[in-house]
């Protein structure tokens, strides 16, 4: 059995700028073949914030549980931000592997934590990682006022714009979710009594919205009526939205009614 592993990540924004796991394991398996890397396993974390902690991730989970059991030595990952977009994170994903036995290697990078000076290095790649997110969540920021700025609507899950351009306003959606017996404003009461009343992880509650079919959806409305809808899973940082959104507790200027209400 190979003891060789790829672990591939994407995040959902990267998702938002189509950026892919395939993208990932075909540069990753280009540069295991040149080094006679065979038959690599492959760990994935499709559409996970690289600061969710490596053992809270279902492939990252699944990667230390193979390593704890001797089934890999060597994890080979693009870039060193596929581990983690935070610091901590990053370098306890590190610590946690090298003490079972594995080593982490970059088909982009030179990572060496065996030695003071690699530790260093290391460390710096993890820098820029976290400091990489940052700056995407600042240029979405800003996309997000130059929408606004222009008129356009982000809608939040669970509501739907009544009117127009300045006379515009959020209202709450009750508009049904095929299959479900629920509305949109439904789901998002769902979400806020499993997380306030039940004390419900945020893993748990996506779990469960995938598992009754509710599909992860927002809409963009602009003047000319364009419409744009996200696919995919529910994703733990979509709950955590969702919980701490304004707008869901009526904060938003235009909000008529909140639909966590």
């Amino acid at each position: 059995m190979s003891k060789s592993a790829i672990y591939a990540r994407v995040s959902s924004e990267e998702q938002r700028e189509r950026q892919t796991i395939e993208t990932q394991l075909a540069e990753v398996r280009r540069y295991c073949e040149a080094r006679g890397i065979t038959n690599p396993v492959i760990y994935a974390d499709d559409g996970v914030s690289g600061t969710i902690p490596f053992d809270q991730r279902p492939g990252g989970a699944k990667l230390l549980a193979d390593a704890a059991s001797g089934k890999v030595s060597t994890v080979v990952v693009y870039k060193l931000d596929r581990v983690g977009r935070d610091v901590t994170v990053i370098l306890d994903a590190i610590r946690r592997l090298e003490k079972l036995g594995a080593e982490i290697v970059a088909a982009t990078e030179s990572l060496d934590s065996t030695t003071p000076g690699g530790r260093f290095t290391t460390t710096i790649f993890a820098a820029v990682a976290q400091l990489e997110r940052e700056n995407i969540k600042e240029r979405a920021t800003a996309g997000l006022r130059r929408l606004a700025r222009a008129g356009a609507w982000i809608v939040p899950y669970g509501y739907r714009v009544e009117g127009k351009r300045s006379d515009a306003r959020l209202m709450v959606s009750e508009e049904p979710v095929p299959g479900t017996g629920l509305t949109e404003a439904d789901v998002v009461r769902e979400i806020f009594r499993l997380v306030g009343d039940e004390g419900m992880a945020s893993t748990k509650v996506a779990d469960h919205l995938d598992r009754i079919g509710v599909p992860p959806a927002y809409r963009l409305e602009s003047r000319g009526k364009r419409m744009r809808t996200t696919s995919g899973r529910w994703r733990d940082e979509r709950v955590r939205y969702v919980v701490r959104n304004s707008a869901y507790r009526g904060a938003h200027p235009r909000a008529i009614r909140p639909a966590g209400g």
